[in-house]
């Protein structure tokens, strides 16, 4: 599997031919110096921005900004804790993101991240790959695609 995004290979492929999709980021508490590198699964049905559990947000020794609730797809709903932090996602690093965690969370990427961060997302799964992107020829030439096939 080769996973070229405008010319750099970066962490971010499938797993296990499963159709679950993931990709590495770093999350960085820069006053104490803490990196974390988090394998993330990209969830379409997640509107947030970064789901990440709470192990993870005391390895980076990160502090609690805002406690929440939230409803999850089972209709069920969990407390959640919201910090912000420093994170490196391909080729962008973006300061005081919002990231949401709970006690035994799967680290999830939302569709907020990827329609903030200006990225398109493309899984291919016949041939095993996943594009994230923002090249413009490549939107337009899908976009385009997508019109004529509904004329």
């Amino acid at each position: 599997m080769q996973n070229i995004i405008n010319g750099k290979k970066v962490g971010l492929g499938m797993e296990n031919n499963k159709c679950k999709t993931f990709i590495n980021i770093n999350v960085l508490n820069e006053k104490k110096g803490y990196a974390k590198e988090i394998k993330c699964l990209i969830d379409t049905g997640f509107d947030g921005y970064l789901q990440l559990s709470q192990s993870d947000i005391t390895d980076l020794g990160l502090d609690v900004i805002n406690k929440s609730s939230s409803a999850l797809a089972d209709g069920s709903v969990i407390e959640t804790g919201i910090t912000k932090s420093k994170i490196r996602i391909l080729d962008e690093e973006i300061f005081d993101f919002p990231i949401q965690f709970t006690e035994n969370a799967v680290a999830l990427i939302g569709t907020q991240l990827l329609r903030d961060t200006k990225k398109m997302i493309i899984f291919d799964y016949e041939d095993g790959y996943v594009t994230l992107t923002r090249d413009i020829s490549l939107k337009d030439g899908i976009k385009s695609f997508v019109e004529k096939s509904h004329n």
